[in-house]
């Protein structure tokens, strides 16, 4: 990974449910935050220094950007996964980092899914993920 590496590199790609990922359209900006929790573990015998133990990982990811229109079947995929009650929120997504093509990858739920209609703008989107459990870290 370079230090110059561009942001437009970052990319949230939606399994096919078949054999590829595809990359999810008209992104503009894509994050990924991670935390994690931790309980205290400070004794007295600690020399007034605070201890913690990490417990659990968490993360998100929010993608948004301009809304490609009907006809594209990856947002459709997205869309239909998120909106018709009857299949599951869950996707298999990765998120690329970096020019190298590395990259997180795992199960997601979708919490969150929004389309604004500006007047004086195209169609915008923005999707929400929580991880279901463990990322992999995939160096290229």
């Amino acid at each position: 990974m370079s230090a110059t590496d561009l942001g437009k590199k970052v990319l949230v790609k939606l399994y096919d449910d078949v054999s590829a990922y595809d990359t999810i359209p008209g992104q503009e900006s894509t994050t990924f935050g991670g935390s994690t929790t931790t309980v205290d573990t400070t004794t007295k015998d600690d020399d007034g220094w605070a201890t913690s133990r990490a417990v659990n990982r968490s993360g998100n990811v929010s993608v948004s950007g301009k809304y490609p229109g009907g006809g594209n079947t990856v947002f459709e995929r997205l869309q239909s996964k998120w909106g018709d009650g009857s299949s599951p929120t869950d996707v298999q997504l990765e998120i690329v980092y970096n020019t190298d093509g590395d990259k997180y990858a795992g199960t997601f739920t979708i919490s969150n899914f929004q389309l604004d209609g500006d007047s004086q703008d195209v169609i915008q989107y923005q999707v929400e993920f929580v991880p279901t459990g463990a990322l992999t870290d995939t160096k290229a």
